[in-house]
């Protein structure tokens, strides 16, 4: 194994862990100018014979040293340290336990420094050694590595070799070398971490338990409170969503809000976590259509739609696109007279504010079979508006759309009556095409929406084409010939144009 090399992916696994790869609060560094292990050269300054080293150097056999940190001269010149032991502060440690195995405190750990579990997540906390390649202290023992920057000896091991201490930690592998790694104290179950209390089995991290009450991600998770699974469940919680659902301010179009105010109780599939956000809810018409949402604000805001307010699985459509400078804007299918709720939500804790909100009903049309081909196509309402259909195996839709002049035509798909835009949930995954007044010209064509910011699987699409004139253009709507070819889902789609200026 080559040690230089691997220590890539060795602190990734350090970093899932809890220990920083960059400079912070927890890292561990040994102070510049110290000299190297075993009387290697320092760099403090030069001709130690003369009494040149500036402090704290002090010149040790024609060289300047650090005697605080030197194992070759720990707390004197030539006061070397035995084979293993590091030098802190001028002591040779004298721990009894080896690079690995569980502590509480420095002075356990033969090499002087414990990974305590509440301050990096490691569970039982971790002995090990300080090192510093730039100024030649190496670890002590050819079977550790240094990773560099966190300036700490790791053990290599190899997957179910038994090289790290029994019952104290295991060899954490990686994708690229799945069989060797390197020993690190980790968790399997709460029991395991005495300190934190709490064990993330996904990471094999300790961390604290979430406090329900206190707006504070304890648990770093990406959760505030009752947002948390560990808290939702609370019947302190449960209560306060059952109140937030009861009465939420009505929807309508222009609707000027704030989420300053608002609880922290909710989040979606793609925003909300950690934020205040603001319930509204709506009442569809009298016939299905695609309903045009959009928030506009300074502050990075996003929104999603529920079926049932306090079910999370019943969510219909989420919107946090990638420039917060712009108004987010999404579509829903709405059945006729049916109510949703709308959450105006936070990216996250830092952006809460206020915001104006548009809502529009689309003219909708439902397409008519045959409409595969654009002789059949279904016409739509309008150059503004919305479409409903249905497809099966190997099916196409077909929609014709007259515009009055040259300017930008977008569609956008969105869920049907019961999917949502990710086929992981049973949900819809569309290819979108417009073509020419000929209806043999694709003009644009797109599978996604690739404007999403960190969202789940978003398989709805969005396109977009400049036309260079008026007339009948035709808009294709099939399945993913590359993801779905075979699926089967109802879905809706906003068919929007803007005039060229």
């Amino acid at each position: 194994m080559k040690l230089r090399t691997s220590i890539g992916w060795a602190l990734v696994a350090l970093s899932s862990l809890g220990l920083s790869t960059t400079a912070c609060d927890d890292a561990i560094s040994v102070p510049v100018g110290t000299g190297g292990a075993g009387g290697a050269a320092g760099t403090g300054g030069a001709g130690g014979g003369d009494g040149e080293c500036e402090a704290p150097l002090s010149a040790c056999d024609a060289l300047c040293v650090d005697t605080r940190y030197d194992p070759a001269h720990c707390g004197a010149c030539d006061a070397a340290c035995p084979d293993g032991a590091a030098c802190l502060d001028g002591t040779c440690t004298k721990g009894p336990k080896a690079d690995g195995e569980h502590c509480a405190s420095d002075d356990e750990c033969y090499g002087g420094v414990c990974l305590k579990e509440e301050d990096f997540g490691l569970a039982q906390g971790m002995c090990t050694t300080v090192c510093n390649l730039g100024l030649g202290i190496d670890c002590p023992d050819p079977d550790r590595v240094c990773s560099e920057s966190d300036g700490v000896c790791l053990k290599l091991c190899t997957k179910g070799g038994g090289e790290c201490p029994n019952d104290a930690s295991e060899c954490v592998t990686s994708e690229d070398s799945p069989n060797e790694g390197f020993c690190l104290s980790t968790c399997t179950k709460n029991a395991d971490c005495p300190a934190l209390g709490k064990c993330n089995v996904e990471t094999g991290r300790c961390e604290p338990p979430e406090d329900c009450a206190n707006k504070d991600d304890d648990d770093d998770d990406g959760f505030t409170d009752c947002e948390d699974d560990e808290c939702s469940s609370t019947a302190a919680c449960k209560a306060a969503i059952e109140t937030a659902c009861t009465a939420p301010k009505t929807a309508t179009d222009g609707f000027a809000g704030s989420t300053s105010q608002g609880s922290m109780l909710f989040f979606g599939s793609c925003t909300g976590f950690g934020a205040k956000e603001e319930i509204l809810r709506f009442t569809a018409g009298n016939a299905d259509a695609v309903v045009r949402i959009s928030v506009d604000s300074t502050k990075d805001l996003g929104f999603y739609v529920r079926s049932t307010c306090d079910d999370a699985a019943s969510e219909r459509t989420c919107t946090d696109m990638a420039d917060p400078s712009s108004p987010e804007k999404g579509y829903l299918f709405a059945s006729a007279g049916k109510s949703y709720d709308l959450f105006v939500d936070g990216f996250d804790q830092t952006q809460s504010g206020a915001y104006t909100l548009g809502l529009a009903t689309l003219m909708t049309s439902l397409e008519v079979e045959p409409n595969n081909a654009t002789p059949t196509a279904n016409i739509t309402s309008g150059a503004t508006s919305g479409v409903v259909g249905a497809i099966t195996k190997n099916d196409v839709d077909v929609f014709a759309v007259t515009v009055p002049s040259a300017g930008i035509l977008t569609v956008q798909t969105t869920n049907g009556t019961s999917s949502v835009c990710d086929t992981g949930k049973g949900g819809i995954d569309t290819e979108v095409e417009i073509l020419d007044t000929n209806g043999a010209k694709s003009l644009a064509k797109e599978d996604d929406i690739s404007a999403g910011l960190f969202a789940p699987p978003n398989f709805c699409t969005l396109v977009g084409v400049e036309l260079p004139a008026a007339g009948t253009y035709y808009v294709r709507i099939a399945a993913s010939q590359e993801y779905c070819k075979d699926c089967t889902f109802d879905y809706a789609a906003a068919v929007e144009f803007k005039p060229a200026p």
